[in-house]
């Protein structure tokens, strides 16, 4: 039995073994250095996908075109008498394959157990080096007081937009609306902290500490305005209403610290500074303005960004009044204020704050 026939006569045997040898035609097994080369090659095709892609299908389509690959090329080799191994490196990436899925699979299971110890994948990812490195203290147990710019934006009138879409459409549209917001976010270097509802909280300053937090926190706003256009164009596709955002940022210090339980951990900021934030945001739809940034923000930028002074209020439980503001740009934009300052005043005596004449 030979890999010609089942049965092969003998004589025939020793015809190819003489015809081979007349015409000096003979097999070649290349060196073992070229084989290890092969199988580390094949072995790197079949793992980095899976360690790199997320989705299971298209790692998967890696090492079964590196198995058909292979096979080509030593059917190639053999039609030019080099003999390649098949089994061994089939074998190999078989073997290769299960090891990285379990390996990623403990990885996977590991940082669900750790979630919350450090920030997660919405801080910028910079700052997430800087901790691996060790640069930032950043233990479950550390709290510190961190000067930050915080920042809250909330979709305008989304109790209107609940009531005319279903709530698989709501998640759609919330999820198309995070996403970009997000992508904002985290090309200006900022952390993202949490959505609440509709609202999404960012801050500049933490894990890594920056001098111009509060410039980087007000162009993102700004950016963030500039990309509601792609997104009401993304929604109008999918025949949802177009929405509106109000921005505020206030610059101030606060508290920050991974905060929850032993099961889940949150990276957060909290204080007095982050409820005036949170309160302000509320002011935009009162004055009709896109973004809204606090005096101590103001105070902080440079003169790249041109701002409007838009009132002076003062703060609940607070004793000096402080002036708001608004970048120019927006404002003569987007800005869609109230016709009278009677009716403005009644809806400032409606939120936290009252009006200073």
């Amino acid at each position: 039995a030979t890999a010609l026939s089942s049965k092969e006569a003998g004589v025939l045997l020793h015809a190819y073994t003489v015809a081979n040898l007349l015409d000096q035609d003979f097999l070649i097994h290349p060196p073992q250095a070229l084989l290890l080369v092969i199988l580390t090659i094949f072995c790197c095709i079949t793992v980095i996908p899976v360690m790199i892609f997320s989705r299971a299908l298209v790692a998967a389509l890696f090492p079964v075109a590196g198995a058909i690959i292979y096979l080509a090329i030593t059917y190639a080799a053999f039609s030019s008498n080099y003999v390649l191994p098949i089994t061994p490196v089939l074998f190999a990436m078989v073997v290769s394959l299960l090891l990285a899925v379990s390996l990623r699979g403990y990885h996977e299971k590991l940082a669900s157990s750790n979630n919350g110890k450090i920030p997660g994948p919405s801080a910028d990812p910079g700052a997430l080096t800087a901790i691996a490195d060790g640069k930032e203290d950043q233990h479950s147990d550390a709290g510190t007081t961190e000067l930050l710019s915080i920042s809250f934006s909330g979709i305008n009138d989304f109790t209107g937009i609940l009531e005319s879409l279903e709530a698989n459409q709501v998640v759609n549209l919330l999820n198309i609306y995070f996403t970009d917001m997000t992508e904002v976010i985290l090309d200006h270097k900022g952390t993202l902290d949490k959505f609440i509802g509709d609202k999404i909280m960012a801050f500049w300053g933490a894990p890594i500490q920056t001098e111009d937090h509060p410039q980087q926190a007000v162009t993102c706003a700004i950016d963030m305005h500039k990309r509601l256009h792609r997104i009401n164009g993304m929604l109008a596709k999918k025949e949802y209403p177009a929405i509106q955002i109000g921005t505020s940022i206030h610059t101030g210090k606060a508290i920050l610290g991974n905060i929850g339980s032993k099961t889940k951990l949150g990276y957060t900021a909290l204080g007095d500074n982050v409820d005036l934030a949170w309160r302000l945001e509320d002011l935009t739809g009162i004055y009709g303005l896109p973004i809204i940034i606090s005096e101590a923000t103001w105070n902080a930028i440079d003169d790249s960004i041109p701002c409007i002074l838009v009132d002076r209020i003062a703060v609940e439980k607070q004793l000096q009044p402080m002036n708001l503001y608004a970048p120019t740009e927006v404002f003569l934009a987007q800005a869609n204020l109230p016709r009278s300052a009677r009716d403005l005043q009644e809806k400032i005596l409606h939120s936290w704050f009252c009006p200073v004449r």
